[in-house]
């Protein structure tokens, strides 16, 4: 297994408004690129038809880009925490 970081590019304003370059949205560890990338879009991270993602080996990567990605990974994790926490709570009140 190989540490990844995933890079979105593209401007969307759901997403990444203003910026075009790559930046990092998710770091993971994965048997390849393509199935990191599918890590990161099950994790949550979006890709909308003006974007695209791909995942570069951390090795590879400066030191910035892997604390962006790991502060990246932490929202989107804590997101969906958030997420289940709100289901949990609808489906006890229904109960």
């Amino acid at each position: 297994m190989t540490d990844y970081i995933i890079y979105r590019k593209g401007s969307n304003a759901a997403n990444q408004p203003c910026e075009f370059g790559w930046v990092p949205v998710y770091s993971c560890e994965a048997i390849s690129r393509t199935v990191a990338v599918e890590i990161a879009t099950w994790a949550g991270v979006t890709c909308y038809s003006n974007q695209r993602m791909e995942a570069r080996p951390a090795s590879r990567c400066s030191k910035t880009d892997l604390n962006n990605a790991v502060e990246a990974t932490n929202q989107v994790e804590a997101e969906a925490a958030m997420a289940d926490a709100e289901v949990d709570y609808w489906e006890k009140q229904n109960a």
